[in-house]
């Protein structure tokens, strides 16, 4: 599971920065949804992710890490196309 918060998580960060420039916000169509499954897989990581022995998460920090970054680029892609009028 926390591969998979690693993965979404570098995905969104590298979707959104292409998406900021001029003429590219288009991108941002597909970042703000990878964004967002980044956050969920994130806290379904933090739910369930656990040692069957210790009862402990697994790479919290991986997950919490997910979360706060699909939130944020969620939030700035969402912007980034409110910005360019759902166009650019």
């Amino acid at each position: 599971m926390s591969s998979s918060s690693l993965v979404l998580t570098t995905l969104s960060v590298i979707a959104t920065a292409l998406g900021l420039p001029c003429c590219l916000g288009w991108i941002n169509w597909l970042a703000v949804p990878i964004s967002l499954t980044c956050a969920i897989v994130g806290i379904v990581g933090l739910a369930t992710d656990k040692d069957p022995v210790t009862r402990e998460v697994r790479d919290a920090n991986v997950h919490l890490a997910a979360v706060i970054t699909g939130v944020v680029l969620t939030a700035l892609g969402s912007l980034r196309c409110l910005l360019g009028g759902g166009c650019f």
